[in-house]
């Protein structure tokens, strides 16, 4: 995580909270760590490879062939 990523999280945890007029420390605080768990979730889905499931590709064989 570099520190873009967690000025990100700063930025976004006081906007929800403004939008939330929840202007609570610990509002603030449970909000970045969301935001942080969430960007490290993302990122660790991004390596994972794309599963394709076998009806799609089934169809788009049948397409191919016409």
């Amino acid at each position: 995580m570099d520190t873009a990523d967690k000025l990100a999280a700063a930025i976004f945890a006081a906007a929800k909270c403004s939008a939330m007029s929840d202007h609570e420390p610990n509002s603030y605080l449970d909000r970045y760590d969301e935001f942080i768990r969430l960007m490290k979730e993302r990122k660790e889905a991004s390596k994972k490879p794309m599963e394709i499931p076998d009806e799609f590709l089934e169809k788009l064989k049948k397409k191919r062939r016409r």
